[in-house]
């Protein structure tokens, strides 16, 4: 995340500090997360799978990641919470030409004024890459 402001304030990197997003991911389903310092109760329950399709197991178990449903459009970007179903925000957005960036503003669940300037990572799971020789274990 290159920039992150509350209220007008920016909040430099930090893990300790609650109101400050380490990182923001979003998956290719509907779900976005965001990490950071603020307290979750964990859901410590067998993840449910109902006849409806819709899934907990994001967010059990996942201490300091809040999960969010997301849907956009018109370059407002609408998250509704996983974790609390309360927790809503709606943001815009603007996208960076090479698409490398994404603005978000708007205001959190509390009322506070957010901006956050990301920058994607190109993440390489170790899984896909395979093994470059066998593994011998004798």
């Amino acid at each position: 995340m290159k920039e992150f402001s509350v209220n007008g304030n920016i909040i430099a990197y930090s893990i300790v500090d609650p109101a400050r997003w380490q990182n923001v991911v979003f998956e290719r389903w509907n779900t976005l997360s965001i990490r950071s310092n603020q307290p979750l109760v964990l859901q410590v329950a067998r993840p449910n799978l109902d006849s409806n399709n819709i899934r907990d197991y994001e967010v059990a178990g996942n201490g300091g990641r809040h999960f969010f449903s997301y849907t956009f459009d018109d370059h407002i970007l609408h998250l509704s919470g996983r974790n609390d179903p309360g927790a809503a925000m709606t943001l815009t957005y603007q996208r960076s030409a090479d698409g490398r960036q994404i603005v978000l503003d708007g205001r959190d669940e509390h009322g506070n004024m957010l901006h956050a300037t990301l920058e994607k990572v190109n993440k390489t799971y170790l899984l896909n890459e395979g093994r470059r020789e066998p593994l011998t274990l004798y």
